[in-house]
């Protein structure tokens, strides 16, 4: 198939949302506001478990992923309205927004459903 990630098929997929890919080309691009990438959910459930906003250093200290994809996640996860940051002293501190808050809910229940 044209277009598509030959590393795709290696990488176990299922619905979350809308849709949930772990990586996207070209051809997807259109869903980028609709679409979160694996790290962004792992992200998002991460800070919802948390419930508190965490500097991203937290975060690389708790080797959720490399720090470059964790940088990422957080740009994508800015993008789409899920987070926010404040920038202070050296320090970025991020937390989740109202919707944020409402897609980790919703991520949390489709994990119930699939371990059920």
């Amino acid at each position: 198939m044209e277009g598509v990630n030959p590393n795709y098929r290696k990488m176990p997929s299922y619905i979350i949302g809308i849709k949930l890919l772990y990586s996207l080309t070209p051809i997807d691009s259109m869903w980028g506001r609709m679409v979160l990438t694996e790290y962004e959910s792992k992200l998002l459930m991460t800070l919802s478990i948390l419930d508190k906003p965490q500097m991203i250093s937290q975060l690389v200290r708790r080797n959720l992923m490399s720090p470059i994809t964790l940088y990422r996640a957080v740009e994508g996860l800015l993008k789409k309205g899920l987070i926010t940051e404040d920038r202070g002293g050296g320090v970025r501190i991020i937390r989740l927004t109202e919707r944020g808050k409402r897609v980790a809910r919703l991520l949390e229940e489709v994990e119930r459903v699939l371990h059920e």
